[in-house]
């Protein structure tokens, strides 16, 4: 449908924000979870700016669990 590109956007932002607050809680492994996959949605919108910005944060939530080699990916 036509508000598709907004629902995956508002669901792309949902999955960002509970990322961030899974982290906040060291809840690294799941904050993980969350931001992979609202990444995963903004490579399908195309959206670089946020890409860039999710790229940032798997990285951190990586480098928390210890996964430096994926970080630096």
């Amino acid at each position: 449908t036509e508000k598709e590109p907004d629902l995956l956007n508002l669901r792309a932002e949902a999955l960002r924000a509970k990322g961030g607050n899974l982290f906040i809680q060291g809840l690294s492994l799941e904050a993980l979870r969350s931001l992979e996959q609202s990444l995963q949605i903004y490579k399908k919108m195309k959206d670089h700016r946020n890409i860039a910005v999710l790229s940032m944060e798997v990285g951190i939530s990586q480098m928390a669990l210890g996964d430096f080699a994926a970080a630096e990916t």
